[in-house]
């Protein structure tokens, strides 16, 4: 499988419409994406992700939060999948 770490800068929804937040991905497959963010988004089961990798712009990503974390800086991170992409083995962790 494919992966990428680094820091990419995104953009964080709750709905296509409103102001996005920001955050930065840590880790990204095809099957997950892990991104550090001040903010707090408990309150919400699915965000959309912007964010350019490789030259290719992806906008309005669906995802859902399977796990939050809070570091010792106060960055939440957060484990999110897309939901179409649905690997057995990343649902059972």
């Amino acid at each position: 499988m494919t992966q990428y770490t680094g820091l990419i800068a995104v953009e964080i929804l709750f709905k296509k419409e409103e102001r996005p937040l920001w955050g930065r991905i840590t880790n990204i497959s095809p099957s997950y994406i892990e991104f550090i963010s001040r903010y707090d988004f408990k309150a919400y089961n699915k965000i959309y992700l912007s964010f350019e990798i490789a030259l290719n712009k992806i906008e309005h990503l669906p995802v859902d939060i399977k796990k939050i974390k809070k570091d010792i800086n106060g960055y939440y991170i957060y484990l999110c999948y897309n939901p179409d992409i649905k690997p057995k083995e990343y649902l059972n962790q």
